[in-house]
């Protein structure tokens, strides 16, 4: 006989709320404290709902890939979105999101890293006019914001839409920034009770109409180039084209059947690389030793190929990604009854794997919540197995997610070449961390940048 779910820990709401704020009312360590208290696997009890949360790496390799088929994606995904993305296959059932994996898939790998350099450069001077403006006024510099623009930028020449102007960026960012992870209760609330008539949901349908114009803007701006060139974008055009040839001449009409699948993978091309950055930038502007190393590194490195970055900075890269991971769950709902180490999981149960936590399991990690860049020299992502989940993991893993760590290895390196950064004191741990999609800093970094003698680095 199989145990009974009865047999796993179930934390009631009123006692939950008690341990939220006897663990200093922030969520992501509340959690990690929970997984030593009461286990790696319990039960949230939200009311509407039991929440399964599991924090071991074998839990995540029989969701993600042993039974995979067992565990739906689709009516996990956050609300907001939706409104945006609408019949995108990130919201949509399996075999529509296989079907644009395997059109996506070569064009995240291989040969076509070898472009990424070129980008990354356009997209830095690009913002280098908004940098030297700071500079002479001696003002401090949003460096989240800036690190948000060079991954959109990115990831807009990615797709052909060419180099995104300042002001279209900061557009573009701000209408996310609502959709993703607004700073408001409300906005959470939101998302827990889409029937409900919150003064929230006014604002998310404002930025869903805000973006849309936007990424619109640029989709029908590449159709006029009729470029030829064999990138992602021409081949969902082809595919577009191939299902209703009746509007294969009408731009409008293929813009907007374009657009929930390439703002999807837009989104995912930048949002992770971003919000990797400002928790890496984070965490260098607090090791200060580590900091002057990696600039150091870089400075003895002018001249690199992508697919040999320096050790440390490498190090660093992964290692900011382990203690704070954009993607901090995996979310999943049972179809069938299933077992999972000595529980069952019930048909129809929601089940959150924990990336966050499982990233900081001291089982796994010696001095989990130390940033030690040395623990990731000369590790591959085999080594790693499934303790290491930045990108996920299994058959839904991240196609970008080897593009997204040379990207943030380019940006960073390019940055840290040209300028010389002095970090403003960051804010307490607790007022930063911010839960939405993505894991974010809730308050903006703030740095000083002084202009290097050094010319930016050249990547083979």
């Amino acid at each position: 006989m199989q145990p009974s779910t009865d047999t796993v820990p179930i934390l009631r709401p009123w006692t939950h709320f008690f341990h939220y704020l006897r663990d200093g009312a922030n969520p992501l360590f509340h959690l990690c404290a929970l997984q030593e208290r009461i286990g790696d696997v319990y039960r949230l009890d939200l009311g509407l709902t039991k929440l399964w949360v599991l924090t071991r790496p074998e839990h995540a390799q029989h969701i993600l890939q042993n039974n995979a088929r067992n565990y739906r994606k689709g009516d996990h995904f956050d609300t907001p979105l939706r409104s945006v993305i609408r019949n995108g296959s990130a919201v949509s059932d399996l075999a529509k999101w296989r079907a644009l994996r395997s059109i996506a898939l070569p064009y995240f790998q291989g040969d076509r890293l070898s472009d990424l350099p070129i980008f990354v450069d356009a997209a830095w001077r690009s913002l280098e006019g908004v940098i030297a403006e700071h500079c002479a006024l001696g003002r401090p510099l949003n460096l989240s914001r800036l690190m948000e623009c060079a991954s959109v930028s990115v990831a807009c020449q990615q797709f052909g839409f060419g180099v995104p102007t300042y002001p279209e960026l900061v557009a573009y960012l701000d209408a996310i920034k609502t959709l993703m992870y607004g700073d408001s209760p409300l906005f959470f609330a939101t998302r827990l009770f889409p029937w409900a008539p919150l003064p929230s949901r006014a604002h998310l349908q404002q930025a869903a109409v805000q973006v849309r114009p936007i990424v619109t803007s640029w989709i029908a701006t590449r159709l006029k180039q009729d470029d030829p060139r064999d990138d992602f974008c021409n081949a969902l055009l082809r595919l577009v084209s191939q299902d209703i040839p009746a509007v294969q001449g009408d731009s409008a009409v293929l813009a907007a059947m374009l657009y929930d699948e390439l703002f999807q993978i837009l989104l995912a091309a930048h949002e992770t690389v971003s919000a990797g950055l400002a928790w890496t930038t984070w965490l260098l502007s607090s090791h200060a030793s580590i900091r002057e190393n990696v600039a150091a590194e870089i400075d003895a490195r002018p001249n690199w190929a992508i697919e040999s970055a320096p050790a440390y900075l490498d190090g660093v890269i992964k290692e900011s990604l382990r203690l704070f991971p954009p993607a901090w769950r995996i979310t999943r709902r049972a179809i069938e009854d299933d077992t999972i180490g000595r529980f069952t999981v019930p048909a129809g149960a929601p089940v959150m794997l924990f990336v966050f936590g499982l990233h900081r399991h001291p089982d796994f990690w010696p001095a989990p919540n130390a940033f030690h860049p040395e623990r990731f020299f000369g590790a591959t992502r085999h080594d790693l197995g499934w303790q290491w989940m930045a990108f996920g993991a299994g058959p839904r893993s991240c196609i970008g997610g080897d593009m997204a760590v040379i990207e943030m290895k380019l940006i960073l390196a390019w940055l840290m070449r040209r300028y010389r950064i002095t970090p403003v004191a960051p804010p307490p741990l607790d007022s930063r961390v911010n839960l939405a999609v993505t894991l974010r800093l809730r308050r903006p970094q703030y740095v000083h940048l002084h202009r290097s003698s050094a010319v930016p680095p050249s990547f083979a």
